[in-house]
């Protein structure tokens, strides 16, 4: 195999990625509206002709960029989530009631089966990386707040 073809199946260049078509049901809340670039992984959320490999790693990378303010709703995994700050400060909840506050190049591993959120508290746009186990969109339940707060009766899980 070549450089170029290498490169074709397996490199994934961060200019190239664009947003991820739709978004998680907790996205028409203001304080949730992101962007979410699927890097690998997630095949059924990725756009045609997206760049970059659609691998069977065995995992999920992606990427979510959140203006000041802004993140993603409380939620939980069956799995573990990974998150590593690719820029700005964020604030993770754990659990409703623990708080860490992170930034550039700090890794939080939360348990599978724990809410946890995030806000990006900066005062910049930021960046973080989430690495959940699967093939494809990672299992999660929405928090019981956030369901009723959008007004939803029943439960909101991806397989």
């Amino acid at each position: 195999m070549d450089l170029r073809e290498f490169t074709e199946r397996y490199v994934v260049r961060a200019k190239a990625l664009q947003p991820a078509p739709g978004a998680p049901p907790d996205a028409r809340l203001p304080r949730f509206k992101r962007d979410r670039f699927m890097v690998l992984g997630r095949d059924s959320e990725r756009r045609a002709g997206d760049t970059g490999p659609v691998l069977k790693t065995g995992i999920n990378l992606g990427y979510a960029r959140c203006g000041p303010g802004k993140g993603f709703c409380s939620h939980k995994h069956p799995d573990c989530e990974i998150f590593v700050v690719l820029s700005g400060h964020w604030k993770i909840t754990i659990a409703d009631d623990t708080e860490v506050t992170v930034g550039p190049l700090d890794v939080v591993a939360v348990p599978g089966d724990i809410f946890h959120a995030a806000v990006n508290i900066g005062e910049d746009e930021g960046y973080m990386m989430s690495i959940n186990m699967g093939t494809d969109t990672a299992g999660y339940a929405l928090h019981p707040a956030i369901l009723e707060e959008l007004g939803l009766q029943a439960p909101v899980t991806q397989p």
